[in-house]
């Protein structure tokens, strides 16, 4: 009896256990497509949200759903969206870096498609971030490589894109997901444009998803 006691006991405190840690930093699990008259609706017209956690948005009935966030970021684009699936679960990017509030959303395909995401407990992380730096010194290896190499620092996880300009021609663009040495090769226009210079002076434009644009400039002899 008292080994049956002593087991029972231990199942209850992993079982509470189990609840305490499922109920901290616990990500909203949003339904689209809700079971009824009208399938092309959020199951609810409010979910909760842990700071710090990526909410997951599973497809339940009616055509393709997404979540898009009806406020704009730091990047000019929704503070936090969802992929468009028609069936499955996908995540809620960018749901991460909300601090606490009240945050609208919808599905961009079905009018009235709408709901709030509540953002009330949990660590907040910090919004990426990017910057950039021109490595690149000769006009001359610029010109005949057909490419430049520019250093970026990113915060975090998230991607950037990377742009460099001479005024307003885009020499090259290019994508990352680390930090480091990125070599951004040259346009056929922007080889030729810089070909006809001593020097110059170029703009670098990065951009990174949910965190704030940064430039820099750089000169090339």
């Amino acid at each position: 009896m008292r080994a049956r006691g002593s087991i029972l006991t231990a199942l209850v405190a992993l079982v509470l256990a189990g609840t305490t840690a499922s109920a901290h930093a616990a990500p909203a699990s949003i339904i689209a497509g809700a079971v009824g008259a009208n399938p092309n609706q959020f199951s609810a017209p409010s979910y909760n949200h842990d700071a710090g956690t990526t909410a997951t948005m599973t497809w339940m009935a009616g055509g393709p759903h997404n979540v898009t966030a009806s406020a704009t970021g730091p990047d000019g684009k929704p503070i936090f969206e969802s992929d468009t699936i028609g069936s499955g679960a996908t995540a809620v990017r960018g749901t991460q870096f909300l601090p606490l509030g009240t945050y609208p959303f919808v599905c961009t395909i079905h009018a009235g498609m709408n709901s709030t995401l509540n953002v009330n407990a949990g660590t907040l992380l910090p919004r990426p971030s990017v910057a950039v730096k021109l490595l690149s010194k000769s006009l001359d290896k610029v010109v005949k490589k057909g490419k430049a190499n520019v250093k970026v620092t990113l915060g975090g996880t998230e991607p950037a894109t990377v742009t460099l300009k001479l005024g307003k021609l885009t020499l090259g663009t290019k994508n990352t997901t680390q930090s480091g040495t990125l070599v951004i090769p040259i346009s056929k226009a922007g080889k030729t444009a810089l070909s006809r210079k001593s020097k110059a002076s170029l703009s670098i434009e990065a951009t990174v998803a949910f965190g704030s644009p940064t430039k820099a400039t750089g000169k090339l002899s």
